[in-house]
């Protein structure tokens, strides 16, 4: 199997989160985005902080009817598909109850 192969069965594979009938685009908004970075020629690895403000945007556009959005949920729980990487500068302080790091831990490690 050759990379590209490769790379669309783990975009097909995808795990999307559902609520009854809606599902949430987190994921597919965040790999878009991972996409058009790499086609403006930015880096491969960018930190949390930088992607931030433009996929709470995307959310907020594009997302399931809340109030709140989460962009720190796709950029972490991408990593579970095989579609991305998180680079801390230390360790994490994780949410109760969950295998997240906090919003602010991502913040404050560079991730």
């Amino acid at each position: 199997m050759d990379q590209r192969q490769s790379l669309l069965g783990r975009v097909d594979k995808v795990t999307i989160y559902k609520r009854g009938f809606e599902r949430a685009p987190h994921k597919p908004l965040y790999l878009l985005q991972c996409i058009a970075s790499l086609q403006h020629g930015l880096p491969r690895l960018q930190a949390f902080v930088q992607i931030e403000g433009q996929l709470r945007e995307a959310l907020i556009r594009f997302g399931l009817s809340t109030s709140s959005v989460s962009p720190q949920y796709p950029f972490w729980r991408l990593q579970n598909d095989g579609l991305a990487e998180v680079v801390p500068a230390g360790p994490y302080d994780f949410r109760k109850q969950a295998s997240d790091p906090t919003k602010k831990s991502l913040v404050e490690r560079d991730a």
